[in-house]
């Protein structure tokens, strides 16, 4: 072994190395760097092909969307599977508003916005489980009580229109 790597594998050498990476990848040149070469690697046809087909042998796996659900539910909106199922129960397996099961099966979970803005939730705020038709409409709403009470008396006077 050479001075050199004796003195690349020294605890003071490493602690340097770790404080100039830190410092370095906080650098929005370093950053810009990365995704410019994430985004052109990516792109090359090998490395495409290689990703597609880890990513249709992944999914083939047995549990691997459930598991990956469950984890989505639990971190982004502070629910475990048991209140999920609790609160899925509650509701008749169908959505809370529109009382139909949803076209694929899958519930968006909805939560109170002024509570938690954005995608996640504290798990407190969780109003009910919705298809994914009238989580639309609640979300391009902007949960506006108003607007939907607006909504619905627009659709009442088309539809009188409409049948004389």
């Amino acid at each position: 072994m050479t001075k050199q790597e004796k003195f690349n594998r020294t605890p003071k050498r490493k602690q340097y190395m770790r404080e100039w990476q830190r410092k370095y990848r906080k650098t929005e040149k370093a950053k810009e760097y990365d995704r410019k070469y994430r985004r052109e690697y990516s792109k090359l046809p090998k490395v495409m092909a290689k990703k597609q087909k880890y990513l249709k042998e992944y999914y083939k796996r047995p549990n691997v969307r459930s598991k990956r659900a469950t984890n989505t539910i639990k971190y982004r909106y502070g629910v475990s599977v048991e209140e999920y199922n609790e609160l899925l129960k509650k509701q008749g397996g169908v959505c809370a508003i529109c009382n139909e099961v949803p076209l694929k099966g899958k519930f968006h979970i909805d939560h109170d916005h002024q509570c938690c803005a954005g995608v996640g939730s504290c798990g407190k705020c969780i109003r009910g489980l919705l298809c994914n038709r009238c989580n639309w409409m609640l979300g391009n709403s902007g949960d506006s009580v108003l607007r939907l009470k607006n909504g619905i008396k627009y659709l009442k006077k088309r539809l009188v229109c409409l049948s004389v």
